[in-house]
């Protein structure tokens, strides 16, 4: 046939790029030295790649054809990347200047960067020396060196590096991968061991600042950010103490970091943790019921938080709760506000923004709710969403002892209670805050406890894939930006959702789910991410989780699920 010849071996890959352009490489090639060829302008933007899929560091060496899709800061996995970086950084800085210190990565505020603290006080002036090495290392773009050593050597030099607590996945991994050595990082004379990719070198890292916080400080991602931050940290009295609370509670169960809840598990210890855990939220919920019922003023309760918070069950155990003080709750559902489809705003794109707050007819329910506050009666809306059209819901009005409770992700907007009396309104922001480490230096992230719930639960009710949730996720998160955690320092009160054991528990019904996901998928990386997180856990049954539990609300089995506060009150007109 023609076309066929014989040939030599070839001695270049053929590397395919998101804009189409191949470009070929001689064998042995890193990524970075492919990625700066391919975009000489800023060789410092890409911070990683995913390679037919799988995401691996600069250093990476292509050895055969491949797509590669080089990842910034603006790509969840970037972003990722980058903020493990930063805190390399911080940690080595710390190491140069104050090797006594010991660094707690606490949690990280979707609006003002990471919170961090240290082993004892330090003063801002300190504080300020360590932000201006971190800089000079940006500067002097000093290098990450990665190096593999034996389990044996590498468990003597986080001894040395006092880093005894990540002996553990040190000594995990190993076992899991049947592999005898394992890679280090090293940075300057010192050297680590970190969960998960990092850059090649601290030139990517050139935006950062370090800022005092009440109970430590902040490590923020962006020069841009620092104002932001400044004004958050400040501003932390309730998410704060919403997290301090769980620290200590997970103080009291000795469970701080994943090796200490893994050895309750497997000596079949979790009854206890369970229980404690959820009493600790049953005196949340009810300490928020009585400082609504002791305003004596409150008419409407909205709750507001991300997605897979745990609104739906928390509003109902809060309406049980109310009970006990001598109100009646009903539940008011904002979707019956959604503005017809001609009158729905669009995005960038064109595409109909049913997360805008202008989605919603404002006026109407300004209206409403001030008819519901001073005792009228009202006719509310009945949204179809099929057809996009709105036509006529059931009366309603408001008998003495009862107040309406609404959740949606506008609850905390100042423009959705713009005309109602202040003081008729009591805000709830709610968000699992979990103060469960891997180890000091690698919190998890909110973002990712939330995604394996939501997983979970949209799998068993909806009938959705992992796949499909992955690639909504995005969109999720977008509007979680500009439309919850804007607006959440105007709560009256935070709900901390989190349970310390829930990804032991989520972790067998998730891990089918997400290895289902193809390698050619778009959420095959994620999904890697993800697996990788839940190894880390031993698994856990769901058998002693109580029924009302808020974490039934993703694995089933709620004895709420069928529950409607007020449902059944005469307050509802039947007539329409």
């Amino acid at each position: 046939m023609s076309g066929i010849k014989e040939t030599t071996p070839r001695t270049d890959v053929y590397l395919t790029l998101p804009d189409k352009r191949i470009i070929s490489a001689p064998l042995g090639t890193k990524l970075k030295d492919i990625i700066a060829s391919a975009y000489p302008n800023d060789p410092h933007l890409y911070l990683a790649a995913l390679c037919d899929n799988v995401l691996h560091t600069l250093n990476y060496v292509p050895l055969k054809d491949a797509r590669v899709f080089p990842l910034t800061r603006k790509d969840e996995l970037g972003r990722l990347i980058y903020n493990r970086s930063l805190v390399l950084l911080l940690v080595t800085a710390f190491k140069e200047l104050f090797p006594e210190q010991k660094i707690f990565t606490d949690y990280r505020r979707p609006m003002g960067g990471l919170f961090c603290r240290t082993s004892s006080p330090i003063s801002k002036e300190d504080l300020k020396k360590v932000e201006d090495k971190m800089l000079e290392m940006v500067e002097r773009d000093v290098p990450v060196v990665f190096e593999e050593k034996s389990i044996e050597e590498g468990e003597k030099i986080l001894l040395q590096e006092n880093e005894e607590d990540k002996i553990y996945f040190l000594k995990a991994i190993a076992e899991k991968e049947k592999k005898e050595k394992a890679w280090f990082v090293r940075v300057g004379k010192y050297f680590d061991f970190f969960h998960g990719p990092l850059v090649v070198s601290m030139g990517y890292l050139k935006r950062l600042a370090l800022r005092p916080s009440p109970t430590g400080f902040v490590l923020v991602p962006s020069k841009t950010d620092v104002k932001r931050a400044e004004a958050m940290a400040e501003k932390t009295t309730l998410v704060d103490a919403a997290f301090r609370k769980a620290v200590k509670l997970a103080n009291q169960l000795d469970v701080g970091t994943v090796p200490q809840l893994n050895a309750i598990i497997k000596k079949g210890e979790t009854h206890e943790g369970i229980l404690v855990s959820e009493c600790a939220q049953s005196s949340q919920i009810t300490s928020i019921a009585r400082e609504i019922a002791e305003r004596g003023t409150v008419k409407l309760v909205l709750i507001a938080g991300p997605s897979s918070s745990g609104k739906t069950t928390f509003s109902k155990r809060l309406a049980i709760a109310l009970q006990t003080c001598g109100i009646k709750p009903v539940t008011l559902e904002m979707d019956r506000y959604f503005v017809e489809r001609d009158k729905t705003p669009r995005d960038e794109k064109g595409e109909y923004d049913f997360e805008s707050i202008h989605a919603m007819d404002l006026e109407l329910l300004d209206h409403d709710l001030n008819e519901l506050i001073r005792g009228g009666e009202v006719i509310l809306p009945k949204y179809d969403f099929i057809t996009g059209t709105r036509g006529v819901g059931p009366r309603l009005r408001l008998k003495e002892g009862q107040i309406l409770i609404a959740e949606g992700i506008h609850g905390l907007n100042p423009l959705l209670t713009q005309g109602l009396p202040e003081e008729s309104v009591f805000h709830i922001y709610i968000s699992p805050l979990t103060p469960l480490n891997l180890d000091r230096h690698h919190h998890i992230s909110t973002s990712d406890s939330r995604m394996i719930r939501r997983i979970v639960r949209d799998a068993r009710t909806r009938g959705h894939s992992a796949e499909q949730t992955i690639l909504r996720w995005g969109s999720i998160r977008r509007g979680e930006y500009k439309n919850i955690f804007p607006y959440q320092e105007h709560a009256d009160a935070i709900f901390n959702s989190m349970f310390l054991y829930e990804l032991s528990v989520l972790k067998p019904i998730a891990e089918p789910l997400l290895l289902q996901i193809s390698r050619e998928s778009p959420a095959y990386p994620k999904a890697c991410s993800l697996l990788r997180l839940l190894s880390f856990f031993e698994p856990m049954s769901s058998n002693l989780i109580p029924e009302n539990s808020i974490l039934r609300e993703f694995v089933g089995g709620s004895s709420l699920e069928k529950y409607l506060p007020g449902q059944f009150e005469s307050y509802w007109s039947i007539d329409n």
